[in-house]
């Protein structure tokens, strides 16, 4: 993924195409290349609410997949903040394609050590 942006305080986004090395081989792609980019786009919006040195960990997180993804296709990703307490942080993202269709999307929650 690429062009990591502010959009927004509490929210984050990208931009970029999905890897063709995520093929297990036999056509099938392995969904665990969209989760990493969830988790991923979760991760950053909860970090954009902490102090630099603040530590946080995923303790769950949730996805859901709505339309097939493919290789190759070129998505952008946004991750928003829902809450952010002093122990835990609510976060949630979506991976929607070029017209702006939504392919998955996610939450989570992280505890901030």
């Amino acid at each position: 993924m690429e062009n990591d942006g502010d959009i927004h305080p509490r929210r984050r986004a990208r931009q970029g195409d999905l890897s063709r090395t995520a093929d297990r081989g036999s056509h099938q792609w392995h969904r665990q290349h969209p989760c990493t980019i969830l988790d991923s786009a979760m991760a950053t919006a909860v970090a954009s609410r902490l102090d630099e040195n603040t530590r946080y960990t995923t303790v769950e997180f949730k996805i859901s997949f709505i339309r097939r993804l493919e290789p190759g296709l070129t998505v952008n990703v946004v991750g928003s903040v829902l809450n952010c307490g002093r122990r835990l942080a609510t976060a949630e993202a979506a991976i929607q394609d070029a017209s702006g269709r939504l392919m998955a999307h996610g939450t989570t929650t992280c505890i901030i050590l």
